[in-house]
């Protein structure tokens, strides 16, 4: 029994003999000086620590300048809007004819102009004889009608004076019995008004002109001299419709037919 004790006292000094001997030999290591360079594995966290840092603040930048190229679009997308909305909306169009005054070509012009009295002039020459003449072709007769109205101002003075002599003079009836042949038409401004967009866009025109009717078998019924006051207003196209119907932009407000 008591060899046992002797025996694991021993035991316990040799361990505590060792445990000193560890700790001296670790006392004895030289300490690492300050401002030594870390180790990799630091060293490396730290680089990746850098790297998402310096990503995050570029793509900051990135959006913030996306976001003033978009505001930068969207200012100058409202002010061209805004300039856009200030400017006049009519469409002006330049009509080029032929002989007999059909539409061959229509143009934009550069800047607004209107037609002269001789271009005006022409333009009531014609209208005189679409809504005078009578002819045996209906076709004719109502392609000619129709030509009448186009330049017309609706709900006008003029519109109503045309439906009256219509109603008065049957076009087609008539075509039946006789035909009316316009001739010696000429048109001369009564005044020498410069018609404008602005203020001075209406001018009257004295028109004269000479009526042959003859009858369905060629015999001669009468020959007669007419004139009339026509006024016009002189208002650009708006759209190509309103080209196919009065290209120079010439109006029909009012007239009146007298003989002489």
């Amino acid at each position: 029994m008591a060899h046992g004790q002797g025996h694991e006292q021993r035991g316990r000094k040799a361990q505590g003999r060792r445990e000193i001997i560890l700790m001296n030999d670790l006392s004895s290591l030289p300490k690492l000086p300050p401002g030594n360079v870390p180790a990799p594995l630091v060293r490396n966290g730290r680089q990746e620590w850098d790297d998402r840092i310096g990503d995050a603040a570029s793509r900051v930048r990135k959006a913030n300048a996306f976001s003033f190229m978009c505001l930068t679009l969207l200012g100058i997308s409202l002010v061209g809007n805004v300039w856009q909305g200030t400017q006049s909306k009519i469409a002006t169009f330049v009509v080029v004819k032929d002989k007999v005054g059909q539409i061959v070509a229509v143009e934009r012009p550069d800047r607004e102009s209107a037609p002269d009295d001789a271009a005006i002039g022409q333009d009531l020459a014609r209208w005189i004889e679409n809504v005078r003449t009578v002819y045996a072709d209906t076709d004719a007769l109502k392609h000619g009608i129709l030509a009448a109205y186009a330049v017309v101002r609706d709900d006008s003075q003029a519109t109503e004076e045309l439906n009256h002599y219509y109603r008065s003079n049957e076009p087609f009836g008539r075509a039946s019995n006789e035909t009316v042949a316009v001739a010696n038409v000429t048109a001369l401004p009564v005044d020498q008004t410069v018609l404008t967009s602005a203020s001075n866009h209406m001018k009257t025109f004295r028109v004269q002109w000479q009526e042959t009717v003859t009858a369905r078998d060629g015999r001669m019924l009468g020959v007669s001299s007419l004139w009339a006051l026509i006024t016009v207003e002189w208002r650009p196209p708006q759209n190509e419709a309103e080209v196919r119907r009065s290209g120079d932009g010439v109006w029909i407000t009012s007239f009146s037919v007298s003989q002489q």
